[in-house]
């Protein structure tokens, strides 16, 4: 874990926050923040064949369907769909490898240099990580976003699972509080304030 008091951003308390982890879903918040940035909610995004069908949580899309990004990004929010990561991250580069090269750049950009991606969705690979430090560095400018923050904020005012934090929490951590972030035994993302 890291406690970080938003203001200066110095840690206050910290245990292996350098600790490399297999992110599993986390990594959609990477995902909704290179999509953001790449295209248009309205874009429309015809579901590829390898988008159908992904293994884990889905959205159950169907090759040859019409949606637009913002139906994708809630679908991957809110439902942590892999099957919409694969639509959006075809969508925005046409293949998961440049997608991921994408993911990995702005990774770096925030100063995450202990994060990996492979693909867009989080499902295992030794080679796909990051770090509870770097989690806080990205979600900061994922925060910033404010298509970002609407999306998890649905759902009857409270962000989704991966997230675990309630709005009003949410921009109090943002804006001046100390931040927790935290991966738990599920490889969850917990920010606390």
């Amino acid at each position: 874990y890291v406690v970080i008091e938003q203001t200066s951003k110095r840690v206050l308390s910290e245990k292996n926050k350098d600790l490399k982890l297999l992110m599993a879903s986390t990594t959609k918040i990477v995902t909704a923040l290179v999509v953001l940035e790449h295209a248009d909610l309205s874009d429309k995004v015809i579901i590829p064949k390898c988008a159908e069908g992904v293994e884990g949580s889905s959205i159950y899309i169907k090759a040859g369907e019409t949606y637009t990004v913002e139906d994708l990004l809630y679908g991957l929010m809110l439902r942590s769909g892999n099957d919409s990561a694969v639509a959006l991250a075809m969508h925005v580069s046409g293949s998961i490898e440049k997608f991921c090269s994408l993911m990995n750049e702005k990774a770096i950009a925030v100063g995450a240099t202990n994060t990996n991606f492979v693909n867009p969705h989080g499902l295992h690979d030794q080679n796909h990580y990051t770090t509870a430090y770097d989690l806080y560095l990205i979600f900061n400018e994922c925060i910033k976003h404010k298509e970002f923050v609407k999306i998890i904020n649905d759902n009857g005012g409270k962000l989704v699972d991966a997230v675990g934090v309630p709005e009003e929490q949410l921009r109090k951590a943002a804006a001046s509080a100390v931040c927790k972030i935290n991966i738990d035994s599920d490889l969850r993302l917990a920010l606390t304030a």
